[in-house]
């Protein structure tokens, strides 16, 4: 019985795979679960780098998509998509977490950034980690922000401090917090955001612990403002 279902598993893969080749032109049986065999070293330099291209965009494409997967069956589905295993109340990512295996953080925080940011403002010429920058602002801050990144060709780092010193210069000149009147982030979309870049950076260290870069530690760290 499971020598059957694996093989029923392989064929249905082989089948997805050879759309995706179709799809995106892909050497014939280059995809796999876990890589790509390209062999064919008769291959263009030309026809190696448009396969690249390809991929880029993917990366790129993946958390939008998967976050607008997410958001679209909450809204047509409701409860029936609450429902991880019969009998027992789930949410959505509980599914979801078992369709493409990403941890529940990833998911919510790609779910989050999509719901918060319209496709109609997100930018092509921006990564998905550009958008998150934005996320908890309002729309036409979003949009102003997002065309200020791609006008100044703005690393995500760099759209983060910019967003913080322009909203509250006088916290970034001397370390104090915002000035009196001023607009800032809530210090709950501070620890939001961080918290998810925490789940979207953690990896599991095989000793039942988990290694968290840098990076995301100190957004972390920072809003919850501590030295």
């Amino acid at each position: 019985m499971a020598r059957t279902h694996r093989a029923e598993i392989a064929r249905r893969e082989h089948d997805l795979f050879a759309s995706l080749e179709e799809a995106v032109r892909l050497p014939h049986r280059s995809v796999h679960l876990l890589g790509l065999r390209l062999s064919d070293t008769r291959m263009t330099f030309e026809e190696w780098q448009g396969i690249g291209r390809i991929l880029g965009v993917g990366r790129r494409w993946f958390a939008f998509a998967l976050g607008d997967w997410l958001n679209f069956g909450e809204a047509i589905f409701g409860e029936d998509a609450a429902q991880a295993v019969e009998g027992f109340p789930a949410d959505r990512y509980d599914i979801a977490h078992r369709i493409t295996g990403l941890e529940e953080g990833t998911l919510r925080n790609y779910s989050s950034v999509c719901g918060r940011v319209a496709l109609d403002r997100r930018r092509v010429e921006l990564d998905f980690g550009h958008h998150e920058a934005v996320a908890a602002l309002e729309p036409d801050e979003q949009a102003h922000w997002l065309q200020r990144a791609v006008d100044e060709a703005m690393p995500r780092d760099e759209l983060r401090r910019s967003i913080r010193e322009e909203r509250h210069p006088a916290a970034s000149a001397n370390g104090d917090g915002p000035s009196r009147g001023e607009v800032v982030l809530s210090r709950h979309d501070r620890l939001e955001l961080a918290a998810r870049a925490v789940f979207q950076t953690w990896q599991a260290a095989g000793d039942g612990s988990y290694i968290v870069p840098g990076e995301s530690a100190a957004r972390l760290i920072e809003a919850l403002g501590e030295e």
